[in-house]
């Protein structure tokens, strides 16, 4: 019996081309750039700066991706440099807390930023805005044990229709085409035989 289900299960896989595991990678990889795409965990350097402030010794600058403050899922970067000389700022502790607008009151936080791998002064960090309106951001950077606190008002705009998505799914039809004419060529090559 064994050696009939051997036997079986290796002309089975003899049918199947490699191109068809070609294919599956194909799909898989294809799958992840999609959700890559869609559902990012860092900006990775491509935010837009929303604005510069000055407070204690440190001019900063909050940016943020996408470029406009929407409600959903938000990343926000603080690029922190020295007001004296303008040279960067490493090596901070930062947190920040961020409250909604009423009648919730939504409080997020207490966050501690996380240093950006590339850049030696930006701090990152991701919020879920579900709610449209002001919002205060309120933090403190503690640098050898001096604390300087900031207090800022962010503008949380209603979610807007997501066009990435959209472009993100007729950027991939040509690939799903593509993989489409490929199956009806292999099985109608496979019908020959």
């Amino acid at each position: 019996m064994n050696a009939i289900l051997t036997r079986i299960n290796q002309n089975h896989f003899q049918n199947i081309p490699t191109t068809f595991f070609k294919l599956i990678i194909i799909l898989f990889t294809v799958a992840t750039i999609f959700f890559y795409v869609i559902f990012p965990s860092e900006a990775n350097g491509k935010t837009g700066k929303l604005l510069e402030f000055k407070q204690g010794p440190y001019n900063i600058e909050l940016r943020s991706y996408p470029t406009e403050i929407r409600q959903g899922n938000m990343h926000f970067s603080m690029v922190i440099n020295h007001i004296e000389n303008g040279s960067p700022v490493e090596n901070l502790s930062i947190n920040v807390i961020l409250f909604g607008p009423p009648p919730e009151n939504i409080f997020i936080g207490q966050t501690k930023l996380v240093k950006d791998r590339v850049y030696p002064n930006w701090y990152d960090f991701s919020a879920n805005l579900n709610q449209s309106g002001k919002w205060n951001l309120d933090g403190q950077i503690i640098e050898n044990e001096q604390i300087t606190d900031f207090s800022i008002q962010l503008d949380v705009y209603p979610e807007d229709f997501n066009w990435g998505i959209i472009i993100v799914f007729f950027s991939s039809l040509p690939v799903l085409v593509s993989i489409a004419w490929y199956m009806r060529t292999l099985k109608s090559k496979y019908k020959k035989t």
